[in-house]
């Protein structure tokens, strides 16, 4: 009887562990490849009150997301004095971005204002450097206090995806 019982457990065992080597693997996230601008950009500073010297740790992000075959950008960054810096635009998938190379952009302008704005998003090691260099993305089309900055403003991808909400 155990002769049989131990024939039967290790014929179950090896048709259990054949299933499951054929079974393919399924990451329970969806992974994004490496290369992909896709995710979540952020960086915590410690925020400070120049009149009463009070402070916080405050979280600035950019979140770049695909959707079809292009790229958008919401995002809010902290400066000094509590002053901040929502560049998100008005649309609730926010703003949209062109891809020049490894460089995302983008772009408003309004000639008879003299505006042209062209915010560009460079990627690096895992990380997005923002580009403002003529500054009339911070002081002409983005709702930015004056002691925020875009330009070179450097942003670690962070895998909490939590953090760019």
């Amino acid at each position: 009887m155990v002769n049989q019982f131990t024939v039967v457990f290790f014929a179950l065992s090896a048709l259990v562990a054949e299933s499951l080597l054929a079974a393919p693997v399924v990451p329970a996230v969806p992974v994004k490849p490496a290369s992909s601008p896709e995710g979540c950009y952020a960086r915590s500073d410690v925020i400070e009150d120049l009149v009463s010297g009070e402070s916080d740790s405050k979280v600035s992000f950019i979140s770049i997301k695909k959707e079809k075959d292009a790229y958008f950008l919401k995002g809010f960054l902290w400066g000094t004095n509590w002053h901040i810096c929502d560049i998100s635009g008005e649309s609730e998938r926010g703003l949209p971005l062109t891809q020049e190379k490894n460089t995302l952009v983008y772009k408003e302008t309004y000639p008879k204002e003299g505006i042209n704005c062209r915010l560009e998003i460079l990627l690096e090691d895992g990380s997005i450097q923002l580009r403002d260099s003529n500054g009339q993305c911070k002081d002409k089309i983005f709702a930015c206090g004056v002691r925020t900055s875009i330009d070179g403003t450097k942003l670690p991808r962070v895998p909490d995806e939590a953090l760019c909400e």
